[in-house]
């Protein structure tokens, strides 16, 4: 169980306050009155401030390199910064997303064939090829709208703000070729 779990469980047990036997209250858990459930909680959230500065292990290791107290505590403050940056993601990750919300514009692919089955209501069927224009994603080429071209008209539809494959948005600003 770690410093954390143990405080959210301290505050859902029973308090012994002036003897009695009881749910803890507001006033408890806010320090306006003290009791050994509310002094437990002070004591572990003590220990998770230590905790940040490192184990007693690398705190010696560092220490025996001839560093100073507060050295090592501004050493321990940045390694906690820098944990922090890597749980949000490498330099490249972090470039990649900031590309992906960037739109790009669609690429049209003319005159895709695809094939289809047809069920008629005779109980027969078969199968039919038809023409299709897509805008494709630019990255991954995932379908993210549709072209249809109808007595000589152009119509654009299905349009998708962001593929749904990679994430990417897409721009459709002056997407007509």
């Amino acid at each position: 169980m770690t410093e954390n779990e143990a405080i959210k469980e301290i505050r859902h047990e029973v308090c012994n306050e002036k003897g009695v036997s009881k749910r803890c209250h507001d006033r408890c858990m806010y320090r306006k009155e003290k009791c050994a459930y509310s002094m437990a909680i002070d004591a572990l959230e003590e220990v998770l401030k230590y905790r940040e500065l490192g184990t007693i292990e690398e705190l010696k290791y560092l220490k025996d390199g001839k560093l100073s107290g507060r050295e090592l505590a501004m050493i321990a403050v940045d390694v906690n910064k820098l944990k922090k940056y890597r749980e949000i993601g490498t330099v490249e990750e972090c470039r990649e997303a900031r590309e992906r919300k960037r739109g790009k514009k669609p690429i049209l692919c003319m005159n895709e064939v695809s094939g289809m089955f047809v069920d008629y209501t005779d109980g027969h069927g078969e199968y039919k090829t038809q023409m299709n224009n897509w805008w494709r994603c630019p990255c991954c080429n995932e379908v993210v709208g549709q072209r249809v071209i109808a007595h000589k008209h152009i119509h654009d539809q299905r349009k998708k703000k962001f593929c749904e494959k990679c994430g990417q948005a897409i721009s459709w600003e002056s997407d007509t070729p």
